[in-house]
């Protein structure tokens, strides 16, 4: 079986999903494809981006 996809975001995390639900929204047929459950670290683990600046 072969699909064709007008896009595919790599990374499931919060930028991919958005990226991914714009492109949708716009009538694209997007995939995702991430290593990892989907919803990346932050939403999955939790993060604090400030630790990286210190």
């Amino acid at each position: 079986m072969c699909r064709i996809n007008d896009q595919i975001v790599i990374g499931a995390g919060m930028a991919g999903v958005n990226a991914a639900r714009k492109c949708a929204s716009n009538g694209w047929d997007v995939a995702i494809v991430n290593a990892l459950p989907y919803g990346g670290t932050c939403a999955l683990r939790g993060c604090d981006p400030m630790s990286r600046c210190l």
